[in-house]
């Protein structure tokens, strides 16, 4: 599943994914469920993200949640891009 999926999916579907995926990487006590729906939303506005797999926008997400540098989330997005 990516951003193709994603932007298709329902906000009530989008809050069952990530609940799962949360309690799996342990981000549940980050954020609320709303706020990691939204910033999979922001990470998949740019077309350029469409093909990254959902989980891995989630581990973007955790970055910035989590203090990463603007820097360090730049690098892990573009290596994200490339492997696709």
């Amino acid at each position: 599943m990516n951003g193709r999926l994603w932007i298709l999916l329902d906000e009530a579907s989008k809050r069952y994914f990530v609940p799962g995926f949360t309690e799996a990487t342990l981000l549940e006590n980050l954020a609320t469920y709303a706020e990691m729906c939204k910033g999979v939303d922001q990470f998949y506005m740019d077309p350029a993200n469409a093909q990254v797999p959902i989980w891995q926008a989630m581990v973007v997400f955790g970055m910035k949640v989590k203090g990463s540098t603007p820097t360090e989330i730049e690098t892990t997005m573009a290596r994200l891009r490339i492997r696709i």
